[in-house]
């Protein structure tokens, strides 16, 4: 069932090349009155909705939970970064504090 197949000539590299930039000209197209239909208005109505029908909370005890978690996770984070960051040497030696200018006008 192994056909052997010739490589494509000039024409018809040329014929799929015009076929596919009409294709992705018309997909553009239709992206973009896909998007140009879109206003703010409806987006934030969106937005909202998606806020406060978050597992049937308000936004605010949403916003809270998210937060909380969003604390945690950080929390979660920094213990775990620890471990990549070398301690300090204890017995290393602080330096010196920096002499200040004089700064008589």
């Amino acid at each position: 069932m192994s056909e052997d197949r010739k490589p494509l000539g000039n024409q018809e590299l040329e014929m799929r090349r015009t076929l596919s930039n009409a294709l992705a000209f018309v997909r553009g197209q239709e992206t973009l009155k896909s998007l140009g239909a879109l206003t703010l208005v409806e987006l934030i109505d969106e937005q909202i909705v998606m806020l406060d029908d978050r597992e049937g909370e308000t936004s605010v005890q949403g916003l809270l939970q998210r937060i909380e978690t969003l604390e945690n996770t950080l929390d979660g984070t920094i213990e775990a970064a620890k471990i990549f960051v070398p301690a300090p040497p204890e017995s290393s030696v602080p330096l010196p504090p920096m002499p200040m200018p004089d700064l008589d006008f």
